[in-house]
């Protein structure tokens, strides 16, 4: 019996050497069959064999242990490790149970393969620079293939595919963002050519079009963070929306929110979201340029008319500027915002009430030390330096090497909000 084990040969578990340079997908190339070292047994004995046996059995992912023996049915196969060694005890085991030791041959196909097997396979000798992974976006995947994969991409897009049931569509960014909406550049490798696609994300559902709006799914976390930050009840306005992954979870924790995107289909899928996710009348959405949204409604709207009708101060409590590549810009668009508001009467200030609003604005930075660059860039914007105890520096992630998304939250300076020092205004809310 001992003979037998000896005789396999060891395995080499990839997929075969002749899908090498592949460029149209042929699932059948990838059939193959392993003689795998083996025990035929009585089906009632196979507890007793596994238990007993338990680490010399092949335990390999996707592939039963326990095989159905094609040329008796009425027995069952044990499947080993390849050039396993037994000892006489059991060996005596085997023996004494009535087991023969044999050889199996194990076919492996397509189906086996996982998407990082195969496309390493194929692109054998660039195996460090293969795809292996791609972002989800409810049932599109997206991929960022570099130029030299240009032969194999709708090669990849199917492998993908067809590893990952859920999806519909696999896409590929075919240049860097570079427009107003933040909208990727993106062709269809594999699937439907439609693009409408649904999120769950932050207890909220997120539907949109993935070929006109900005969405990043690496985000996640940073959103859940932001919406940690924020209290029932708070007042939030999001100044660049998309299509509301700060805003809609902000709104469903009972705040008021105003929510603004420039982009038509931005603002499309933000009215909609807010209807899958029974929002009521307390959002309300823009269709505007981010600096004429604080200006005209920030300002004029919720500060300026709350402030006449209500005779009591305005709060807002979180404005939200997640435009990394310009939101620092806009930030001058906040000096004076709170001229000709009740703030300028000392006696309707509480001690303690937070009336200004903390801002969260998101950036990038490719300095050395990203936290002081943030810093100075926001307090160059604003003409203004910054209280230590006022702002916090958050690094979101990295986009690219020596490039790293950032959040500065800060409250806003009282003399960035009235355009002028208020000395005496500051001593009263201190005394």
């Amino acid at each position: 019996m001992a003979n037998i084990l000896q005789r396999t040969a060891l395995v080499n578990w990839s997929p075969p050497a002749n899908v090498v340079g592949m460029k149209e997908l042929n699932r059948a190339a990838f059939g193959q069959i392993f003689k795998i070292p083996a025990i035929r047994i009585q089906p009632k004995l196979c507890s007793l064999f596994l238990q007993r046996l338990q680490s010399k059995t092949l335990n390999r992912q996707r592939i039963a242990n326990i095989q159905i023996d094609q040329s008796n049915k009425q027995k069952k196969i044990i499947l080993l490790r390849p050039q396993v060694q037994f000892d006489n005890s059991e060996l005596k085991f085997v023996d004494d149970n009535h087991g023969e030791l044999c050889s199996y041959n194990l076919k492996i196909d397509y189906d086996y393969w996982s998407v990082k097997d195969i496309i390493r396979a194929i692109l054998k000798p660039d195996t460090d620079q293969a795809i292996t992974s791609f972002e989800s976006i409810g049932q599109v995947a997206h991929v960022n293939l570099r130029p030299h994969l240009e032969d194999y991409k709708k090669l990849i897009g199917q492998v993908i595919l067809d590893k990952n049931p859920h999806l519909k569509t696999v896409v590929n960014k075919t240049n860097e963002i570079d427009n107003q909406f933040r909208v990727a550049p993106l062709e269809i490798l594999a699937g439907d050519d439609c693009m409408i696609t649904t999120v769950k994300e932050n207890e909220c559902q997120f539907r949109f079009d993935y070929s006109k709006v900005y969405w990043n799914s690496r985000l996640h976390t940073e959103h859940r963070r932001i919406i940690d930050l924020i209290q029932p009840n708070d007042v939030v306005v999001d100044v660049f929306a998309g299509v509301g992954p700060f805003a809609i979870p902000a709104a469903k924790k009972n705040c008021t929110v105003y929510a603004n995107d420039l982009n038509p289909d931005s603002y499309h899928w933000l009215l909609n979201n807010s209807k899958i996710n029974k929002l009521g009348n307390r959002f309300y959405p823009f269709n505007l340029d981010g600096r004429d949204f604080i200006q005209h409604i920030v300002r004029d709207k919720i500060i300026k008319d709350a402030a006449t009708s209500d005779k009591k101060l305005p709060v807002i409590n979180h404005v939200v500027m997640n435009l990394p590549a310009s939101a620092v810009e806009f930030l001058d668009v906040f000096r004076g915002l709170y001229n000709d508001c009740p703030l300028h009467d000392i006696k309707s200030i509480k001690i303690n009430t937070p009336y200004l609003p903390r801002i969260h604005c998101y950036c990038f930075s490719k300095a050395e030390d990203r936290i002081a660059d943030v810093i100075k860039r926001v307090e160059d914007i604003l003409a203004t330096s910054l209280q230590e105890e006022s702002y916090s520096v958050h690094d979101v992630r990295d986009v690219a090497p020596d490039k790293h998304m950032m959040c500065i939250s800060f409250t806003l300076p009282v003399d960035v909000a009235f355009n002028k020092p208020l000395r005496d205004e500051i001593e009263g809310i201190s005394n």
